[in-house]
């Protein structure tokens, strides 16, 4: 019986083990339909869930053979011609017939229906225990980046936090409060909006004896509900806190909920920013004193400034620059957008542009001051540009602060781009005295703003949160709206609704003062609603210009709005939004919101049509200006139902982006051309040709981005649609398009794609130009390392080397180096990697070649490796990873991860070592190649724990693989089989086996496994193959070929 898994990692199994589920769209289709609880999925839905809203060409056949596959994967007994029984055929789609019991999160939430109408709550408390042990994960994990796994994962993320608290209930109501307690505070936790766990966790603290933190509970929830939701705990739980006070005795009943809850999609709450700066006088002060610190000191000061939406971030960091230009500091203001509609590194060239007053920039940052205009080198020379470009950003504020204390702010770090953030690292490690003032909410932090962050922290940074302000400072806010203090009993139900937050104070006392003490009652669930309260009843002049200027942006030039919004009575119309405190004046002819979310609050006004008409209105006013910003012209256009114009500015956005290293945006932008391109272009082969050019520049964005596999999807679309025009240079120039010099192959191991070898080797024989047929030849050797013809790779490896030392082009004969490097045979008959490492190096070194530089250091630390010349090998690493490092090149840095993980197990530090191959594993599954990053992650784990002795622990890791690679896989899973004393199965599963692995980086690992399992096996043949093919090997160091993961001397072995 087929049994299939979503609570964590997705699987499905049967009698004989793990299922092969095939790749990451195939696991996606299976998981799709699992999704619909046996419902009909129809073929037009599973194509635009799995391939979004524009799928590529081919699209329903390559469903077709997904479909087929997992056919015989489930049903593998099946006999031919017979319809499927599991994965039917039911127009217009599929369904999947699986029992209730086949499918864990089916199982899962029949166990708790039946939980709810259980009366022995002793047996609730035994099986929602079993059921709850079933989750290992989040609900359909592996495709948690896909919008058609949203609502399916709350609802059962729903049914959990039910059963959680069902259980809890339950233990109450046996007594057994203790056991009840921790659950219920994380569950608390993790869901802090949620009544239920709330009301639970507070009756069994009182039930335990606990008071005071059974009331404390309730103080905090209540606090939380009034500050993000402006609204009173639950009836039951206020008569639950009067019982408390009044010592009344608990009812043990659990009062668990009667049904499983459904999801509803409601309004967010919004906490707005204030404009005054009541109750933040100690927060002045510490600024103030860490300025001091940086004038005695003569270092830079990092201060983080957290706190949520409507905290006043802004207002307090601006009022201390205020009072620190009085002092005769320079000071500087950088604000990052969340729309991106900027130019790359744009508030970095804000700080910049207000520091000249100071010290004129050099000229390496006329892009900083000249926006758009800068071109970066390329090819090669674009990683070197790249650093010295972020390096003049810091000389030249180095410069600045040995001429003046200056303070700059970067404002909102929680939206910055790429760039933006590159740049911030060298900010961050100027000299002198300076002040650098980050604002950001710490939830919206995205990964990269995060590693920034903690990059920043080895300096000891100043943190600053603000939190809510106390009854008297809401006092004194709202009092300056009022024109006098509140009562001390209306200033106490504002903090207890508002929670502190300033905005909210704010915005409900301007309430106040129009409908008097009675609004306090009135006041809407979200900040939204105020917001639109106060602009509705200021008149349609000001409301249409706040709209208008909601659809431009966070900030603007007052004569692109006044020619947008087309108001008679404009400089008076603005001036009310000013003195309203809606808009605040950005000098030099600009204006801008005076928080992000009034604008987020106003941008929805409008009606479709009416916003794609005011965003073609604002995209015309662009235009004709001086200055093109091509972010803002390709927003506003896409916005506008205008893909023409959009294609063309989207483009020049990625180019911009391109020229500022900013490799993340320019792909984003590109695939906003390509959409663009989609919408308007018609099928003639001219567009073709256009189209394929668009989808050669993205596919080598993505691959500088690091977006690895979705580069090989692109590409591989593009091929076969450049094959079909019949112009072998086109086909020939999108296959090369991210030949990168690496030390691993970008692709899953093992994944070769026939149809690719075959285009190249059919389109070779067409070409003239010899440095294009060199770079084909050497994709070819490339390409063939997982799987090809080892002959025909040999060959094209052979003549790639030639005839690249013949063109004098030495990024050519690095790839063709690095193409022999990735044929050498690793099974001890060769030396050449220390020529080959050598040769780059120089080659690196020689040329400004940073990359190649880069991998020469790592090809001559796994040649030492081998030698078991450790010293040496780290030596060459560390080499590579300062490079890396300092290039922020990050593919290379993850490599040297895993070579600190070998060096950890070389130092005995197992614990250390199987951290870093956990963590290793990020950005290679980030780059999309996810079963590789899992496979050497668990390799490097595996062999741990064979130096270790705990191997039998891997099983259902060591299952994993095997039904990912069968063949490779087969020896290390038998291995753990035996270990545990299943040695029938062991044999069964050993003999998948590769006899004679093929020559690559796992070449002698394999081997070593395969002695393993003989000896394990008693198997003397076995052994005596694996110890024959291990000789050559004599003196070197088993698996130094992957830079990852060993099993020590082989002579050892």
């Amino acid at each position: 019986m087929v049994r299939v898994q979503v609570l964590g990692t997705f699987t499905a199994r049967n009698e004989l083990g793990q299922l092969d589920l095939g790749g990451p769209r195939q696991r996606a289709v299976l998981g799709r339909l699992v999704a619909a609880r046996r419902q009909l999925v129809s073929v037009d839905r599973l194509i635009d869930d799995i391939w979004g809203p524009a799928p590529p060409m081919g699209a329903q056949a390559t469903l077709q053979s997904s479909v087929s596959r997992l056919r015989r994967a489930l049903e593998p007994h099946r006999a031919p011609r017979t319809p499927a029984a599991l994965l039917a055929t039911t127009p217009p789609g599929y369904t999947l017939r699986l029992d209730e019991d086949q499918v864990d999160a089916w199982r899962f939430e029949a166990v708790v229906k039946r939980a709810q109408a259980q009366p022995d709550q002793s047996v609730v408390v035994d099986e929602l225990t079993t059921a709850l042990s079933w989750w290992h994960g989040s609900a359909f994990a592996e495709f948690s980046d896909q919008l058609w796994t949203q609502n399916e994962t709350m609802r059962l993320g729903e049914i959990r936090a039910t059963a959680v608290e069902l259980r809890a209930g339950a233990l109450i109501e046996l007594g057994s409060v203790e056991y009840a307690i921790p659950e219920l505070e994380s569950h608390a936790a993790a869901y802090p909006l949620r009544e239920t766990p709330v009301r639970l966790l507070v009756k069994a603290l009182y039930l335990n004896g606990r008071t005071e933190d059974a009331l404390s509970v309730i103080r905090r929830h209540r606090g939380r509900l009034r500050s993000e939701l402006g609204m009173e705990p639950a009836a039951e739980l206020g008569q639950l806190e009067r019982d408390i006070l009044r010592r009344l005795p608990p009812d043990r009943s659990g009062q668990h909920a009667g049904s499983i809850p459904t999801i509803r999609i409601s309004a967010r709450s919004i906490n707005l920013r204030p404009v005054a700066l009541a109750g933040r006088t100690a927060e002045l002060a510490t600024l103030e004193k860490i300025a001091e610190t940086a004038l005695r000191t003569g270092q830079p000061q990092v201060v983080l400034v957290t706190g949520e939406a409507g905290a006043g971030k802004s207002e307090l960091v601006r009022q201390s620059l205020l009072t620190l230009a009085d002092g005769e500091w320079a000071v500087a203001w950088g604000s990052c957008s969340r729309n991106h509609d900027k130019p790359a590194g744009h508030p970095v060239s804000e700080i910049v542009k207000a520091l000249s007053s100071v010290l004129p920039p050099p000229a390496e940052l006329a892009p900083l001051m000249d926006r758009g205009e800068f071109v970066a080198p390329s090819g090669a020379q674009a990683v070197v540009g790249r650093f010295q470009f972020h390096q003049a950003i810091g000389n030249f504020i180095s410069q600045v602060a040995a001429r003046t204390p200056f303070a700059a702010v970067l404002d909102d770090l929680h939206w910055a781009d790429q760039e933006t953030l590159y740049a911030l690292m060298q900010v961050g490690q100027c000299t002198g005295p300076a002040l650098l003032i980050l604002t950001y909410r710490e939830q919206e932090v995205d990964e990269q703003v995060r590693a920034v962050l903690a990059e920043l922290a080895r300096s000891g940074p100043h943190r600053i949160a603000l939190t809510g302000l106390a009854t008297d400072s809401v006092r004194e806010l709202a009092g300056e709206v009022l024109g006098q203090p509140p009562s001390s009993d209306i200033a106490e139900q504002l903090t207890l609704r508002t929670g502190g937050n300033p905005f909210f104070v704010r915005e409900l006392a301007r309430l106040i003062s129009t409908h008097g003490e009675s609004a306090l009652g009135l006041v809407p669930a979200g900040v939204i609603e105020v917001v639109r309260e106060r602009v509705g009843r200021r008149g349609p002049s000001l409301a249409a210009l706040l709209g208008c200027a909601a659809l431009i942006g966070m900030e603007m030039q007052l004569a692109l709005l006044e020619e947008v919004a087309e108001l008679s009575d404009f400089p008076a119309v603005v001036a009310e939004a000013v003195s309203a405190g809606f808009l605040q004046d950005a000098g030099a002819g600009r204006i801008r919101f005076s928080h992000v979310l009034v604008r987020d609050s106003l941008d929805s006004e409008f009606t479709p049509v009416q916003r794609r008409d005011m965003h073609a209105r604002i995209a015309k006013a662009l235009t004709a200006q001086a200055s093109i910003d091509a972010g803002a012209l390709a927003h506003h256009y896409l916005s506008a139902g205008m893909p023409e114009p959009a294609q063309r500015y989207a483009h020049m956005a990625a180019e911009q982006a391109q020229s500022r290293y900013a490799h993340r945006d320019a792909a984003r932008w590109l695939r906003v051309a390509l959409d663009a391109f989609d919408r308007h272009a018609g099928d003639d082969v001219l567009r073709a040709r256009e189209r394929l050019e668009l989808v050669l520049e993205l596919v080598r964005a993505m691959s500088f981005a690091g977006e690895i596999m979705q580069a090989r999807e692109f590409r591989e679309e593009a091929v076969r649609a450049a094959t079909r025009l019949g112009d072998p240079e086109l086909t020939a120039r999108i296959i090369t398009s991210f030949d990168i010099p690496t030390l691993w192959t970008m692709q899953e191991y093992g994944d070769f794609s026939d149809y690719l070898f075959g285009v190249i080797d059919q389109t070779l024989p067409l070409l003239d130009d010899e440095t294009l047929r060199c770079r084909l030849l050497i994709t070819l050797a490339f390409e063939s390392v997982d799987g090809g013809p080892r002959d025909r790779a040999m060959q094209a490896m052979a003549e790639a080397l030639r005839l690249a030392r013949s063109l004098n082009n030495p990024e050519v004969l690095a790839l063709a180096l690095n193409a022999e490097f990735f044929q050498s045979p690793r099974n001890g008959g060769d030396t050449s990697l220390l020529r080959i490492g050598n040769e780059l190096l120089g080659i690196g070194r020689g040329h400004g070649l940073i990359v190649t530089e880069v991998l020469g250091e790592f090809i001559l630390a796994e040649h030492w490796f081998g030698l078991d010349e450790v010293d040496k090998a780290l030596w060459h690493a560390g080499n590579a990873k300062t490079l890396a490092e300092r290039y922020e090149l990050p593919m290379s840095v993850a490599c040297a991860g895993w070579f600190d993980a070998l060096a950890a197990v070389f130092r005995g530090d197992f614990e250390q070592a199987e951290g870093l191959y956990h963590s290793n594993a990020t950005p290679l599954a980030r780059a999309g190649m996810r079963d590789t990053a899992f496979g050497i992650a668990m390799l490097g784990v595996y062999t741990l724990r064979i130096f270790q002795g705990r191997l039998g622990e891997l099983e259902d890791e060591a299952a994993r693989l095997y039904a990912r690679w069968p063949v490779q896989a087969a020896d290390p899973y038998a291995l753990i089989l035996a270990e545990l004393g299943r040695l029938d199965e062991a044999r069964e599963i050993a003999a998948h086996a590769d006899r004679d692995p093929r020559s690559d980086y796992f070449y002698d690992i394999l081997l070593a496994f395969r002695g393993l399992v003989g000896l394990r096996l008693h198997d003397e043949l076995r052994v005596k193959d694996a110890y024959r093919a291990l000789l050559p090997l004599a003196g070197r160091t088993i698996g130094s070929a992957t830079g990852a993961v060993t099993m020590g001397p082989a002579d050892q072995l």
